[in-house]
C-alpha cells in the first residue's frame, strides 16, 4: 500500500495517543472536549483566572459555582467507571463542592468587606478564591472517592482474572 513500517507504525501511536485522551478507558464512551484532561487548561483556565480577578462577593460567588460546576464534571466524566457510583452520590458530591466553595467565598468576602476599606478589600478579594476552591475541591475529591475508599477497586490480570 506505499506506507513503511515505520510510517504506519508513527501512525498507529498517534492514534492511539488521541483515543486515550478522547475516549474514557473504562466504557469507551468519548469525554467531551471541555472535560478531558487535556482540556482542564484552555477550559478551566480562564474560569480561574475570573475567580482571581474577582472583585466583588458577587463576582466571586459566580465564577466559584462555575468553577465547581466545570470541576464536577471533569470528575464525573473521568471516573472510575469500574466502581459503581450512584446519582446520589454525584449530587452529593456537586452539593459539597459548590456549597463550600459559596460558603468560603461568601464568608470570606463579608469579613474582608466588613474590616478594610472598599479600596483594601478590592485588592484583597483576589486572595479569597484560592481558599475557596481548595476546600471545594478537597471536599469533591473526597465525597465522590468515599465509595472507593470504602469498598475499593476491582483489580484484575490481563486475563481478567
Amino acid at each position: 500500500n506505499g506506507v513503511s513500517e515505520q510510517e504506519m507504525s508513527r501512525k498507529l501511536w498517534e492514534a492511539q495517543r488521541i483515543s486515550s485522551a478522547a475516549l474514557h478507558p473504562d466504557t469507551g464512551d468519548t469525554i467531551p472536549l471541555p472535560f478531558r484532561m487535556s482540556g482542564y487548561v484552555p477550559f478551566n483556565g480562564p474560569i480561574c483566572v475570573s475567580m482571581v480577578a474577582s472583585t466583588s462577593t458577587q463576582a466571586l460567588l459566580f465564577w466559584s459555582w462555575v468553577n465547581q460546576s466545570q470541576n464536577a464534571l471533569v470528575n464525573y466524566y473521568n471516573r472510575n467507571a469500574s466502581s459503581e457510583m450512584t446519582n446520589e452520590t454525584l449530587a452529593m458530591s456537586y452539593t459539597a463542592a459548590v456549597g463550600s466553595a459559596l460558603a468560603v467565598a461568601f464568608g470570606l468576602g463579608t469579613f474582608i468587606s466588613k474590616r478594610y476599606s472598599p479600596e483594601k478589600a478590592k485588592s484583597l478579594m483576589k486572595f479569597v478564591a484560592f481558599p475557596s476552591a481548595v476546600v471545594a475541591s478537597s471536599l469533591n475529591c473526597y465525597v465522590v472517592r468515599s465509595p472507593e475508599i470504602d469498598t475499593g477497586v476491582p483489580l484484575v490480570d490481563g486475563d481478567g482474572n
